[in-house]
């Protein structure tokens, strides 16, 4: 191939200065596409932005090339004016996309599929042409992939996360209370200032302030003795 190159350049008399200049003009040096890895989201969302930037251009890349190998051929091929700045605008929106999939961070706390399941039933509900002709993704990073591929707004992924975890939480709240029974009591105005005042110091609802309180007592036995024994010297 090198002979083959060789003799094609010498026989369309393109010399080595233009050769040299072409060379700083329309390759990138590798420092500037270190930050492209062997993920493939990463790759297939690169393939969508350069499609995309070049109004969905062929690009003719050898099907024998994948992966990085192929984003790279892309980008090789990508006939657009100062490709060293869209590489570098590329590389920020990357950066802006991997800030973005915060958001998404909670489907790792648990049972993935059933977290991401919460984000399906709430797009089929109301979004439901979003989900027409796609595989329902089943863990974090098949989600991740799901809304790079889907023509949907920031706000309108925000709202639909947003919405998702918010049931998610509730059946996570619903289900840590099995077992448990509402108790109704007063309380004094001065009582319900201290609970609050606790609830605020250790970032702690109500209930489960009152639940250590009580867990507490039984373990050490201490204070409502205590108390009892105080208020009987005052009697008498």
């Amino acid at each position: 191939m090198r002979d083959v190159m060789a003799d094609t350049i010498e026989q369309a008399g393109i010399s080595s200065y233009d050769i040299a200049e072409a060379e700083k003009k329309f390759l990138l040096p590798d420092s500037d596409l270190e930050w492209i890895g062997d993920c493939k989201r990463q790759h297939e969302w690169i393939e969508r932005k350069i499609i995309q930037y070049s109004n969905n251009a062929s690009f003719g890349i050898p099907q024998s090339f994948i992966g990085k190998e192929h984003v790279l051929a892309m980008i090789d091929c990508w006939d657009i004016f100062s490709k060293f700045l869209s590489i570098e605008g590329l590389r920020r929106e990357w950066n802006e996309q991997l800030r973005q999939d915060k958001q998404l961070d909670w489907i790792k706390e648990g049972d993935e599929r059933k977290a991401c399941g919460y984000i399906w039933d709430w797009l089929r509900k109301h979004q439901l042409t979003r989900t027409f002709m796609r595989n329902e993704p089943t863990d974090h990073q098949s989600m991740l992939m799901f809304f790079d591929a889907c023509d949907m707004s920031d706000i309108e992924k925000k709202h639909c996360i947003a919405s998702a975890r918010k049931l998610w939480r509730q059946d996570i709240r619903r289900s840590s209370d099995t077992g448990k029974d509402q108790l109704n009591v007063t309380l004094s105005k001065k009582a319900i200032g201290r609970l609050d005042k606790f609830c605020k110091k250790h970032e702690l609802s109500r209930s489960k302030v009152l639940e250590v309180l009580l867990m507490m007592e039984e373990e050490k036995g201490l204070y409502i003795a205590e108390r009892l024994r105080i208020l009987r010297e005052i009697e008498s």
